[in-house]
């Protein structure tokens, strides 16, 4: 089992595999001796464990900081270093990964994606497109077609969030993952069907990004959750 960080005088000890993905541990040690206040880092390669040598100025989180974007620079999706670093939090505190904080963020995404959903059904009945297909048609009203921007705004910037998130924290790192490809389509197919509402004639694409965003926190819920899952599988191989 991951051992738990330890603090000796002017060291910290990490299990590294709590940070980082597999195969991702090439230049961790040049790249920890660059955060401010590490004199000394040495990994050894058999355990996964890196002791690092602090300063006086030195700051712990600092280098927990590092070693996740090290992560995300190595292809991780940060999701993915996020419950990582969970996993390393619970055995540092003795409780169970489930009861820590990567269950509250699959609980979080579940409760995310049924919100969603609760407002993806009346776009659909009030997009033209859907309409003209189910062979009905409701009232062109204005008031209708600001319910339908409304709700699709909701949808783009509730259910998004995780997805910016992570494209923000790739693009610091000077990535294109795939966080950022969603959060490009998401977005500019929101602002163009924004526009063609009020600033010209064409037509919008609220239910086709309302569906986009469902699916995608859909499928965010169950990685999340198998995730969860795996880890919780090789604790238990491990006892």
């Amino acid at each position: 089992m991951p051992t738990a960080p330890r603090s000796e005088e002017g060291k910290l000890i990490l299990q590294i595999h709590d940070f980082l993905p597999p195969d991702c541990s090439d230049g961790v040690e040049a790249r920890l001796l660059n955060v401010s206040g590490v004199r000394a880092a040495s990994l050894n390669p058999m355990t996964g464990i890196v002791t690092v040598t602090l300063a006086p100025e030195g700051s712990s989180e600092a280098v927990v900081q590092r070693l996740r974007e090290i992560g995300v620079e190595c292809g991780a999706r940060p999701s993915t270093v996020q419950i990582a670093e969970a996993e390393h939090r619970a055995h540092a505190t003795g409780r169970p990964a489930e009861h820590n904080h990567n269950a509250m963020m699959e609980q979080e995404m579940r409760q995310r994606f049924f919100v969603v959903l609760g407002l993806t059904i009346p776009v659909l009945i009030l997009s033209p497109t859907i309409q003209s297909w189910a062979g009905f048609r409701l009232p062109d009203l204005l008031g209708l077609n600001l319910v339908l921007v409304a709700l699709a705004s909701i949808i783009v910037l509730y259910g998004g969030v995780p997805f910016y998130r992570g494209a923000a924290t790739a693009l610091r790192a000077r990535m294109a993952d795939m966080d950022v490809l969603v959060s490009l389509a998401v977005l500019s197919g929101y602002l163009y069907s924004v526009g063609a509402t009020f600033l010209f004639v064409a037509p919008d694409f609220y239910w086709e990004v309302s569906t986009l965003v469902l699916f995608l926190v859909f499928g965010h819920w169950m990685e999340m959750r198998s995730v969860r899952g795996a880890s919780g599988a090789l604790r238990e191989l491990v006892r």
